[in-house]
């Protein structure tokens, strides 16, 4: 079994010695509720994200049962992972002879030096799967404001005649047309009389 750390193709990382155990912790997230019977029920949501750990040591001296021939020092393997940390990385773990092929972070890394004179130092990585959190872009129509429609000006019915006025202008006035006066003229002929010129103030007139 291989296990590999990686930034893209060119900044890799071996584990030098497995560890004597791996696995893999995988959960989901469990609400109980009591009814209003008093009842409990169980509800089942979504899943927790894959957690591992890795616990070996980085050897000074490279031991018959290393996973790697290219052994780097101990404390270059501290520092890549620190500086991993630091930048805020997301790595791929992969694992030989399993199925484990995902990006994790690294959660908590603790190390320590052993073995007096030798220089081999223990460590232990906590590393979790990593799933960003997908924006997507709402396009947001700003609606029309509606559309009125137009006020139309009711015609009056009558009209009380004035001081000045004609039935060329009242005609001109009401029904757009001052030619249209003899129409103004047939509805009142009654109230004008026989002469269409002869108007007075207060007389009211039946507009068509």
């Amino acid at each position: 079994m291989e296990i590999w750390l990686s930034n893209g193709t060119k900044d890799k990382l071996q584990i030098p010695v497995n560890p004597q155990e791996f696995g893999e912790s995988y959960t989901r997230n469990f609400e109980d509720i009591v009814l209003a019977n008093g009842d409990e029920k169980t509800v089942i949501s979504g899943r927790n994200l894959k957690e591992y750990t890795l616990e070996s040591f980085f050897p000074k001296i490279r031991p018959l049962y290393a996973s790697t021939h290219d052994l780097l020092e101990p404390q270059e393997y501290v520092k890549k992972i620190q500086d991993w940390m630091d930048a805020k990385k997301v790595l791929l773990l992969q694992v030989t002879t399993t199925n484990v092929n995902l990006q994790v972070t690294i959660r908590s890394f603790e190390w320590k030096e052993v073995g007096g004179a030798v220089g081999d130092i223990e460590y232990t990585i906590e590393l979790k799967e990593y799933s960003p959190i997908a924006y997507s872009t709402i396009s947001v129509t700003k609606p029309k404001p509606p559309v009125r429609p137009p006020v139309s000006k009711e015609q009056p019915k009558t009209y009380t005649v004035v001081k000045g006025d004609k039935l060329w202008t009242i005609s001109k006035r009401f029904l757009g047309s001052g030619s249209s006066w003899t129409e103004i003229y047939t509805k009142n002929r009654s109230v004008i009389g026989p002469n269409p010129n002869l108007i007075y103030p207060g007389q009211k007139l039946v507009l068509p």
